[in-house]
């Protein structure tokens, strides 16, 4: 097969790491995520509390909505990584009669409901900082 003479070793060698690379990315969206809303929510919770406004108050939703976009942009590059792992196990599967992968749901790969849902709950955190930072404007006038 031509995939074999491009990846030359053996293939259930590189089909756990294909697998550990799977589990590595599908694990990064969950760490990402929670660091993510736990900064926000400190943040936005810290700011909160303060009976006058904050003079940090506008650089720290700025930067919450530059970290949001950030996080927006690993996100997607993880998905495509994921998917890349994803088709390479399939094909490693084909040559070692595996089925994990190749008989997987439709649907449960990341560019799909999971990828989509944390896209827009990033967003939405994105969305809230732009609010955030709108209010912090507006006591300034």
């Amino acid at each position: 097969m031509a995939s074999e003479r491009q990846h030359p070793g053996d293939p259930e060698t590189e089909y756990k790491e294909v697998c550990n690379n799977l589990r590595f990315y599908g694990d990064l969206r969950f760490k990402q995520m929670a660091t993510l809303l736990t900064l926000s929510a400190a943040l936005l919770v810290w700011n909160s509390a303060r009976s006058t406004p904050s003079v940090f108050a506008i650089p720290v939703a700025i930067g919450g909505i530059f970290a949001t976009l950030l996080f927006i942009v690993v996100e997607r590059s993880s998905c495509r990584y994921w998917n890349h792992f994803l088709e390479r196990a399939q094909k490693l599967e084909h040559v070692l009669e595996f089925e994990q992968y190749q008989t997987a749901p439709r649907g449960t790969n990341l560019t799909n409901s999971a990828a989509k849902a944390t896209m827009m709950l990033y967003w939405l955190v994105a969305f809230i900082w732009s609010l955030f930072l709108a209010s912090a404007l507006n006591t300034l006038q």
